[in-house]
């Protein structure tokens, strides 16, 4: 007879405090495998995730193909309270109720009680300090969604203007009497109110357009913050920013903030 048990409880400091039998702990205590949560494996995430949608979608009819690079993303920042059961009931509920093939954020952040439609999740029980990250992870996601809007706009009104602005003809002044100076064709002025024509107004293409912050400054900026509000303790730094303590060494490196 071979058991498998499995706890999230330090059961060493559950039998130092008389709350654990102490017999038991030594009977269970052969082959012992210490799985982080899933909040500090953000890599296994896609795997996991490939993994449930193949096995629940394969005795059901389901559209569900995967998750938009957004979506992926923020499952990867998010604190799962639940753990992996949580992740694998999230997916079964898309399973069936996904909107479409490809999700995107707004397909389950009500599942996972957040308000797809602010910059604030709505209350919960999470920590100050996940709450924080999660406030920094959607103003980063609303920047890059402007951003693409802004983008597409430009190119669509740049798509419909003219290539030049179409001619108007010139008009000879006629003289009203003997005081009024004739004026040549060429050196005639022109007054917009006389022209039958609107002529359409072209931006150059090198039009100077003040840019926008980049997801990297942004990110840049979130890491400054935490980093000063820890006074520079990057374990704790890491912690606020739902990132792992090397992923943040890396940041600083890139970031040029060693």
């Amino acid at each position: 007879l071979r058991v498998i048990a499995a706890t999230n409880r330090d059961l060493q400091k559950a039998v130092d405090q008389r709350e654990f039998r102490l017999d038991l702990y030594h009977r269970l205590k052969v082959v012992e495998l210490d799985i982080p949560p899933l909040r500090r494996r953000a890599e296994d995430i896609p795997l996991l995730i490939e993994h449930f949608i193949s096995e629940l979608t394969q005795d059901n009819k389901s559209r569900l193909e995967g998750f938009s690079a957004a979506a992926l993303d923020l499952l990867q920042n998010y604190a799962w309270p639940g753990n992996v059961r949580e992740l694998r009931n999230l997916i079964e509920y898309l399973v069936f109720l996904a909107p479409r093939a490809l999700v995107e954020p707004e397909d389950f952040l009500p599942h996972l009680g957040i308000q797809p439609t602010r910059h604030l999740p709505v209350p919960t029980n999470k920590t100050p300090d996940q709450s924080e990250r999660e406030l920094i992870y959607f103003a980063l996601l609303d920047l890059k969604r402007e951003v693409a809007e802004l983008r597409a706009a430009v190119e669509r009104d740049a798509s419909v203007m003219p290539s030049s602005t179409p001619p108007v003809a010139p008009r000879a002044v006629q003289p009203v009497g003997p005081e009024e100076p004739i004026y040549p064709v060429e050196d005639t002025p022109y007054h917009p109110a006389d022209s039958q024509e609107s002529a359409a107004i072209r931006i150059p293409e090198n039009a100077a357009i003040e840019p926008l912050p980049t997801l990297k400054d942004r990110e840049r900026e979130a890491i400054e913050q935490a980093l000063n509000r820890v006074g520079g303790n990057r374990r704790k730094a890491a912690a606020i920013l739902g990132i792992s303590t090397r992923t943040l060494y890396r940041k600083l490196k890139e970031y040029d903030l060693e």
